[in-house]
């Protein structure tokens, strides 16, 4: 009966470290192939998820500005008006109106 136990266990084990092998490979073949990452570079073996987040995971920096600050500013832009002054329509200047001595002085 133990030796049967036993035989399970190793099959669970070997079953455990073929999936975990084919997973890892399925993980680094998608890292060269989306990342353009070589195998053959050490840093590629020292990948690890704490080094990335430590590496590329910052706080931003907060805004200097205030509440009241942004408040103040979005008030100005209240005072802009919605309806914009557009010019009056230019109408054509006649010969008449152009007064050509005046201009040629």
């Amino acid at each position: 009966m133990l030796a049967g136990i036993n035989s399970e266990k190793q099959a669970e084990n070997a079953i455990k470290e073929s999936l975990s092998s084919a997973l890892d490979k399925k993980a680094s073949d998608e890292l060269i192939t989306r990342a353009g990452v070589n195998k053959r570079l050490a840093e590629f073996k020292d990948i690890t998820l704490e080094a990335l987040l430590s590496k590329h995971y910052q706080k931003s920096e907060q805004p200097s500005e205030t509440l009241e600050d942004v408040i103040r500013e979005l008030k100005q832009l209240n005072t802009i008006s919605d309806a914009p002054t557009f010019p009056e329509a230019v109408g054509l200047i006649s010969l008449d109106e152009i007064d050509f001595p005046e201009l040629a002085a």
